[in-house]
């Protein structure tokens, strides 16, 4: 029952996410590579083109926030959310290889991008349930759900999921973490090729006291580099 709930929500869910170009750019070069500055007086974006010699303007982000981009490993392509104060924002991504800049539908925040650019994990319905969007295609290739022992009695208490870059884990793309304010109930690890989540550790069945301290992830692992 509940894996038919899970196929329903996903098909629900394909059907509304699009990806609509709205932007085209002149293509970076072999060595030209992206970098960013996010101006916090007037929330602006500043996307920069950077070779060896010179850095120039490259494209500019309004009504953004901080925090809402990510950045690919290769320094070709960025993610960047709309500032829309909802749950479910516009997400762009702008790819530096072929100029473009592509409209996603509105994505809940809290979506990650892979470290090469290709994917996003979504977290969009039902308490553990994640969706992979193919940004070359604009569809979503698969749903992952992850079985946790007492998840539902967490969530009552404000916890939710932290989506990462699994980049101290060479063989899995993602890395996930089931959170209460600084305290971790579950850690697990996601391929996407394989589309199963590996449980590290679940602690969803222990006491608050029980729980691990957070671990503070870097710029590797959010891709804001």
């Amino acid at each position: 029952m509940k894996r038919t709930f899970f196929l329903i929500n996903l098909v629900i869910f394909c059907a509304f996410v699009y990806a609509q170009e709205i932007k085209r750019l002149e293509p970076l070069k072999d060595n030209e590579t992206l970098e960013y500055i996010f101006n916090t007086g007037n929330s602006i974006l500043q996307i920069l083109k950077n070779n060896s010699s010179k850095t120039t303007n490259y494209y500019s982000i309004y009504n953004t926030s901080w925090g809402m981009y990510q950045i690919t490993e290769s320094k070709k392509g960025i993610l960047f959310f709309e500032d829309t104060f909802e749950e479910k924002m516009p997400m762009y991504y702008l790819d530096g290889n072929k100029g473009t800049i592509t409209l996603y539908g509105n994505i809940k925040f809290g979506a990650r991008l892979d470290s090469t650019g290709k994917y996003v994990l979504l977290q969009e319905s039902g308490l553990s349930d994640f969706f992979i969007l193919n940004l070359e295609t604009g569809n979503n290739e698969k749903g992952v759900s992850w079985n946790l022992h007492d998840k539902e009695h967490w969530y009552k208490h404000g916890a939710g999921f932290s989506l990462l870059r699994a980049t101290d884990k060479d063989e899995y793309d993602y890395l996930i973490e089931f959170r209460i304010e600084r305290l971790t109930i579950a850690k697990g690890y996601l391929n996407i090729e394989e589309g199963i989540i590996k449980t590290e550790f679940d602690d969803s069945d222990k006491k608050e006291i029980e729980l691990r301290q957070s671990v503070n992830y870097g710029e590797a692992y959010t891709g804001w580099y």
